[in-house]
């Protein structure tokens, strides 16, 4: 790499070390299903091929939604670490990646009242009894406190088994309207017990959560979470709330906050012929580049740990000029990386003319939310070869 290209790219190149991990630098593959792995939810050789591919330059790569209920999936393919027989491979993967210098990741979740949308069979638990269509294509399961105290420890033992298959970061999915994230919507969360009505209630069950995973991982070990920075729906999270939010997650101890959003779309139709309303936190064709950086932004004024920004973010250029301008620490390019896994060895490498740019087509969106694997179409090798069967 030559001296003009390290100073072009001074912070996006510069390493960030988050308690015991150095990410190499700031550029961070983040977690995106893929419905690349069995229909039990193991690991596939292809899901491993594929995470390799785009683990080559980034500073790290989160793996996709991975469940930690057996009954709580979105997708019929959706990766698994609700048992100890999916740990090998999780490990295979978390060593696949790590052998390409990036830092692993693995992104936990339950999917609550969206359980079952794009074709998986589940249960959809929620906060409170949320009708059908509303975000899901079923009337949610209000939960029970016993519930809520096992779905905690849900969470904590899928941390451990993140541990144990060697990935060096844990992520909390508490964004995108799945199960943490409708405790602390005040549109989902109508409980009226200690896990309802104000904030700081109910934000209660993901830092119980957070407790519990760190109770079962070393004190070393970084646990990141992602939340919505806003809402776009009635009683949703505004930026100040998600900055409290973010607030208590400092204070709990997390390392890194991932800020996203979600967006209500209009309904659309399921396989099966039923409506339901499209929520999605893909930012459309016509949203500006960067269009929630100032998310992340919000965020950052108010805690001291890195927080990561995601959506319409497609070059270095974009991620540097970021990065300069103190807006956030870490910078997520998702479908660009899904477009061109050597979009980044290509602009440091001074061929940014060869960088096959994202359409912004949706077709990824698209595929996933029909329950098929992820396709795209610019990069025609996705879905890759060997996702039928255990790595």
């Amino acid at each position: 790499m030559s001296a003009a290209t390290s100073n072009r790219y001074q912070r996006v190149l510069e390493p960030l070390r988050v308690k015991d991990v150095t990410l190499r630098n700031r550029i961070v593959y983040p977690p995106i299903g893929t419905g690349y792995a069995t229909r039990e939810g193991y690991v596939t050789g292809g899901l491993i091929n594929y995470h390799a591919a785009r683990a080559v330059h980034v500073g790290m790569d989160t793996v996709e939604f991975t469940t930690v209920r057996q009954r709580g999936a979105l997708i019929p393919n959706h990766l698994a670490a609700y048992d100890d027989k999916f740990v090998p491979g999780l490990a295979k993967l978390a060593e696949a990646i790590k052998s390409k210098g990036a830092t692993a990741a693995l992104q936990l979740v339950d999917l609550g009242a969206r359980t079952g949308t794009a074709g998986a069979v589940g249960d959809p638990l929620a906060p409170s009894k949320i009708p059908a269509g509303a975000i899901g294509l079923y009337e949610s399961i209000e939960m029970t406190v016993v519930q809520i105290k096992e779905m905690v420890e849900a969470f904590a033992e899928g941390a451990r088994r993140a541990y144990q298959a060697g990935f060096d970061v844990v992520e909390i999915h508490a964004a995108h309207m799945y199960l943490i994230s409708q405790f602390l919507s005040g549109f989902t969360n109508k409980r009226t017990d200690d896990y309802g009505g104000y904030l700081e209630n109910r934000a209660r069950f993901l830092l119980q959560i957070i407790t519990a995973v760190k109770q079962r991982v070393p004190d070393n070990y970084p646990v990141a979470v992602r939340i919505n920075g806003e809402e776009s729906y009635e009683n949703g999270l505004t930026i100040d709330q998600s900055q409290r939010i973010a607030q208590l997650l400092e204070k709990a101890g997390v390392d890194i906050i991932s800020v996203s959003r979600i967006i209500r779309k209009a309904q659309m139709k399921s396989g099966a012929g039923l409506a339901y309303e499209w929520n999605t936190s893909v930012p459309p064709k016509e949203a500006e580049d960067g269009c929630n950086l100032y998310l992340a932004e919000a965020v950052r004024k108010v805690v001291k740990v890195p927080v990561m920004t995601a959506g319409k973010i497609f070059s270095l250029d974009q991620a540097e000029q970021i990065l300069r301008d103190g807006k956030a620490d870490l910078i997520g390019m998702a479908r660009q990386l899904i477009a061109d896994p050597d979009t980044i060895q290509k602009e440091l490498g001074g061929r940014s003319n060869e960088v096959r740019r994202c359409k912004q087509d949706h077709l990824c969106g698209i595929t996933l939310g029909s329950g098929k694997p992820v396709r795209c179409s610019w990069n025609k090798a996705l879905p890759p070869e060997n996702i039928s069967t255990p790595a």
